[in-house]
């Protein structure tokens, strides 16, 4: 059982998809964006189309897919310089989302309650697999599992199981 979640208001692991995250990004975007548009549209139209963009896009990896986005939506007069731009979502997007995960497990004072090579129950397609701890990573709150609890050594391969979980 894990006390975090039952007594700590902020438990819910960041994620892309937050708004302080979104935000992040954007703040980043909006200087080259707005170079690249020329002062051709109002900077706070400009924050929101980019804004509504990352919520409704799931993959932020391709710049070129964001761009045709925009381009769809908003009429923007999308080229291979703003996909350029965008290509810099997913990076700005991690770098944003691992601070937050930092702040989160340190606000929290979250610590891994498994060790290596203990045997958990991980759900995945609707059905629970046993699977056998190969590694855990504090500064993300994950354990790194194998569905194969044969091997005996630890090893940095396998899934990533968010702690939050399983505790």
């Amino acid at each position: 059982m894990n006390l975090f979640a039952e007594n700590y208001p902020l438990s819910k692991r960041p994620t892309l998809q937050d708004d302080n995250i979104i935000e992040n990004v954007v703040d980043k975007l909006e200087p080259k964006v707005e170079k690249w548009l020329d002062d051709k549209d109002s900077s706070e139209s400009v924050r929101k189309e980019l804004a509504n963009m990352l919520k409704s896009e799931s993959d932020w990896s391709d710049g070129y897919v964001l761009a045709r986005y925009l381009e769809n939506k908003y009429y923007w007069d999308a080229d291979g310089c703003l996909s350029d731009i965008l290509n810099e979502c997913f990076f700005l997007g991690k770098l944003s989302l691992e601070d937050k995960i930092k702040n989160w497990i340190k606000d929290g004072n979250l610590m891994p309650l498994k060790k290596i090579g203990d045997i958990i129950e991980v759900e995945k397609n609707n059905t629970k697999r046993k699977a056998k701890i190969m590694d855990v990573v504090k500064e993300r709150y994950q354990y790194v599992v194998s569905y194969d609890l044969s091997i005996n050594a630890p090893s940095k391969f396998g899934y990533l199981i968010n702690c939050e979980t399983i505790d």
